[in-house]
């Protein structure tokens, strides 16, 4: 999300994640792209993700070096 040279300050930051964890999750759960349970805070790939990831042509790498 940020270039390499770039910095948040505090409030910055608490804006971003606030935002990430109460609209764009809840978004991405409710088009089916992720799975968002707030309570053990975790976000695992939806039903629509591998659909959705071969027409966007995603070559990102998660955490454990699936794609």
């Amino acid at each position: 999300m940020l270039r390499p040279d770039e910095r948040l300050d505090c409030d910055a930051y608490v804006t971003l994640v606030y935002e990430f964890h109460h609209v764009v999750l809840p978004e991405l759960a409710a088009d089916g792209l992720v799975r968002f349970d707030r309570e053990a805070d975790a976000v695992t790939r939806g039903g629509r993700f591998d659909a959705a990831a071969a027409r966007a042509d995603c070559t990102c790498e998660s955490s454990d070096g699936t794609r």
